[in-house]
């Protein structure tokens, strides 16, 4: 009998899944070309990315009735494009408060809901539009990181919102040993970090030009700024109060 177009692709997708399994690996690939067939079935063993809910597609569920291991990569809260408004990107807000590891693009779940033994984990992508300074997008995607970490868990939440969190991401910190991707061509020293009264996250450091350089979020949980000299001579400059002023001597102290 005649086979249909996504036959001759599921064939495609099949020969190379038998091809990286005697490599020893596993064969990822994205749900959004997969709709029906009527003679070639797909294998078992394939992890799917689920990032879109793709008209006609073959839906979660579908492919956990077929055996395969799926990955949620929702692009409503998993998809930040650096600077791109045209895009719907995402949010820490969004991802700790509103994002379900089981609830896929378009509000389909798998039957066992967040812990069905298909869905194999939780991905987050991120897409450049244009050149973006690696420093900066470092830090733009710190918190995205942070709440996307604690969602990957799995468990219930500590806090019910993204601001009362905050405290508790700040103490935390980033990994030991960690240092930060130069900004704006600035060498630095490692990173001094504090949360500010108002629960946002400022940052210090001692650039290449030995003067001390700071940034800090716009908001609770959102990007930070542009880096801004507060030093020169020895000195410090600009309007930074002195209670800031004093935090940041205790760290080098």
């Amino acid at each position: 009998a005649a086979g249909t177009p996504e036959d001759l692709y599921r064939d495609f997708v099949n020969r190379n899944d038998n091809l990286i399994r005697s490599a020893g690996k596993t064969m990822r690939i994205w749900g959004d070309d997969l709709f029906p067939s009527s003679q070639v079935g797909l294998d078992s063993d394939i992890t799917v990315e689920e990032w879109t809910d793709e008209p006609g597609g073959l839906k979660p569920a579908d492919l956990a009735a077929n055996g395969n291991l799926i990955v949620n990569a929702n692009q409503d809260y998993l998809y930040y494009n650096e600077h791109d408004t045209n895009l719907p990107n995402t949010t820490p807000q969004r991802i700790w408060e509103q994002f379900a590891p089981g609830t896929f693009n378009g509000g389909y779940t798998l039957p066992g809901g967040d812990s069905d033994p298909h869905l194999a984990g939780i991905e987050f992508a991120e897409w450049d539009s244009s050149a973006e300074d690696p420093g900066q997008l470092e830090r733009d995607l710190q918190p995205l990181d942070q709440a996307f970490g604690q969602r990957a868990w799995g468990s219930a939440l500590p806090y019910p919102t993204w601001s009362q969190a905050q405290p508790a991401v700040a103490g935390i910190g980033l990994p030991p040993g960690y240092t930060a991707t130069p900004l704006g061509g600035i060498t630095t020293s490692a990173a001094n970090t504090i949360v500010l009264p108002d629960g946002t996250i400022a940052t210090y450091r001692v650039g290449s030009d030995c003067n001390v350089w700071g940034t800090n979020q716009s908001a609770p949980g959102g990007p930070f700024v542009a880096w801004t000299q507060l030093s020169t001579g020895g000195g410090f400059t600009g309007t930074r109060s002195e209670e800031h002023t004093s935090e940041l001597q205790s760290h080098h102290d």
